[in-house]
């Protein structure tokens, strides 16, 4: 497994740096009704019931007490900002992890859910049409991260403002907080201890897998294509005749096989299209063989400073 990037002086040389275009945003104010795609290869809708999963893993499952956390899904609205979402997410449900393995709780509230408004609006990583997952890492590792709830939970120095109606522009940049927030923007940061990432051949399913299970939640990048914006449920596979539509940032947060006519195999993915999308957020993809190329764009963690 080749280190591409990381902290304490690690080369920037190959690191991947993946712009996402679009990040996902819907064409209208809201996700599309679902549809059934009745895909020739997979199993049908109607015969789920029928299927069954094992060899489950679940980041909120194996660190319960963070499960509230982790099961927090953010809704990025009419703003492409995946890119840094993401890495805000995985960064929250990581300090929470790293506290849990230290004994300590945290509670499920603004003090401990960490600004994706702040990564859009002050790196140089991206904006509301396109971003890198790569330079928001690096930016958040150099100059740490405040506070910030998504917007329907709201909360913190830099709460996420975009809703999935009006128009969305890069914030500017402020170094303050909001008024209801009682601390000064730079006391609220928060800072990591080392960033990982890989790019192209160097991820392998079982790489992810082993961090997954030990550390918590990933970033990765996979592509979207127009069927996925109407997935309701099961594993997901791209139709034969989907759109390529954008790359896209999300988490994975766990894994599994799901058993119907056949073995399926899946991640578990956090996305932040919001709680009405496919599985109140979360969708499943084929696992293990580079759907989407979800396997050999970009793999990416930190280890937070708690």
């Amino acid at each position: 497994m080749k280190l591409l990037g990381g902290g304490n002086g690690i080369s920037d040389v190959n690191i991947p740096d993946i712009h996402v275009n679009g990040g996902g945003v819907f064409d209208g104010e809201s996700p599309p009704d679902p549809i059934e795609d009745n895909k020739e290869d997979e199993h049908p809708r109607n015969k789920r019931a029928d299927c069954i999963q094992k060899n489950v893993f679940s980041c909120s499952e194996k660190w319960t007490g963070c499960a509230p956390i982790i099961n927090r899904v953010h809704h990025q609205g009419r703003c492409a900002s995946c890119w840094a979402i993401a890495p805000s997410t995985v960064y929250t449900d990581r300090v929470c992890i790293e506290r849990a393995k230290k004994k300590q709780s945290t509670p499920n509230n603004a003090s401990y859910i960490f600004s994706a408004l702040d990564i859009l609006s002050c790196s140089d990583a991206g904006d509301c049409v396109e971003g890198s997952a790569y330079k928001a890492w690096r930016w958040l590792e150099s100059k740490g991260v405040c506070t910030g709830g998504d917007n329907v939970n709201k909360g913190g120095c830099k709460p996420y403002p975009f809703t999935k109606s009006g128009n969305a522009a890069k914030p500017k940049c402020d170094s303050s907080c909001t008024a209801s927030w009682p601390t000064h923007y730079f006391n609220d940061k928060r800072h990591i201890s080392r960033l990982y990432a890989w790019g192209g051949n160097s991820i392998t399913a079982q790489n992810i897998i082993k961090e997954l299970e030990a550390n918590g939640p990933v970033v990765v990048i996979l592509k979207a294509y127009s069927d996925l914006y109407a997935h309701i449920g099961g594993v997901y596979h791209k139709s034969s005749d989907a759109e390529f539509r954008t790359n896209h940032v999300v988490s994975i947060v766990g894994h599994g096989i799901e058993v119907c006519d056949k073995e399926y195999p899946y991640w578990i993915i956090k996305n932040s299209w919001g709680t009405e999308f496919a599985e109140s957020g979360f969708f499943k993809i084929r696992r293990g063989v580079n759907e989407c190329d979800i396997e050999n764009i970009h793999f990416s963690y930190v280890t937070p400073r708690v």
